[in-house]
């Protein structure tokens, strides 16, 4: 018998910043609860480029100066401090795991932008999908 798990936590863009900041990390934290009662789980971000923007807000509600690209400079660690806490546990701590899928919108598909090169630093791998592929009925629009 397999036993899914389905949960949604989710901020509309009309929530406030705080709300859009806070909801990646409160769906790994309810992650984590599911790892750690050794189950295993996959989770979604979309996406952490809205995340990274609701940051930057707070940031320069809070007086913090920017860097690259008028993002706070931890970003980056922001962002890998959420994305490092998917991982499989071994026996002795009761074999569950978070798999995580972040994604990431680029304007005008340009990967060398903060946010983007950043996650792709920290992922193991990318897929890059092209909205003209799926305008011509390519699926899935996965650019080679």
């Amino acid at each position: 018998m397999v036993l899914f798990i389905v949960t949604i936590v989710f901020a509309s863009v009309t929530e406030s910043m705080s709300l859009l900041y806070m909801c990646p990390i409160t769906s790994t934290v309810v992650c984590e609860y599911i790892r750690n009662a050794s189950l295993c789980c996959l989770l979604i971000y979309d996406d952490l480029s809205k995340h990274a923007v609701a940051y930057r807000h707070l940031s320069l509600a809070l007086l913090k100066p920017v860097g690259r690209e008028a993002y706070p400079s931890d970003v980056f660690y922001l962002h890998s401090r959420i994305l490092e806490r998917s991982c499989g546990l071994n026996l002795c701590y009761g074999l569950g795991a978070i798999a995580c899928l972040p994604i990431i919108e680029t304007l005008g598909n340009d990967l060398s932008a903060y946010v983007a090169t950043n996650v792709i630093s920290i992922t193991d791998g990318q897929l890059y999908l092209d909205t003209i592929l799926f305008g011509h009925g390519v699926f899935p629009a996965v650019s080679f």
